[in-house]
């Protein structure tokens, strides 16, 4: 089976889930942690010459900060583009694996998020928020479950809000 037919069938059986009330209920109490993190460096995949072609994948980090401007942690990842239909000229999906490195643990979230076609509203555009699914941790947060709302801003860093379920 296929790299992207996985991450679609995964994502599949993991929404089923909730819908059938295995996963964790939507009304279940939350934490919420916000962050800021820098503009990331970024290092592009030496096999795909343009970003943002089927396949390439950008590996990144960036410093976080609390709402208070305070340095609490570092931010790892990488986003794939999965292009299945290139030439429709529409959205393109790009799996993003994010590891956030804070003092009591980290939290890891991966997932997948639709960014529109270049020349229309696109993430990189007007800051769109986009979700991925927040999957385990370690230390304090090594059961943590829940999802990071992502949004691009202007001066090229991004704001993260973990929510977690208890």
């Amino acid at each position: 089976m296929g790299f992207a037919r996985r991450i679609i069938l995964g994502t599949a059986i993991s929404a089923l889930a909730v819908s059938m009330g295995i996963g964790t209920p939507a009304s279940a109490a939350t934490d919420k942690i916000v962050v800021i993190q820098e503009a990331p460096v970024i290092q592009q995949n030496e096999k795909v010459v343009e970003i943002g072609q089927t396949g390439s994948t950008l590996y990144f980090e960036g410093l976080l900060r609390s709402t208070t401007n305070k340095r609490i942690g570092l931010l790892t990842g990488q986003t794939t583009v999965i292009n299945l239909f290139p030439e429709s000229g529409e959205a393109t999906v790009r799996y993003r694996e994010l590891v956030f490195v804070l003092p009591r643990g980290q939290i890891v979230a991966l997932g997948t998020s639709i960014y529109a076609a270049k020349g229309t509203t696109n993430f990189n555009n007007d800051n769109a928020p986009v979700r991925i699914a927040v999957v385990g941790g370690t230390g304090k947060y090594r059961s943590a479950q829940g999802e990071v709302i992502t949004t691009k801003r202007a001066d090229g860093s991004y704001r993260h809000v973990i929510v977690l379920d208890n």
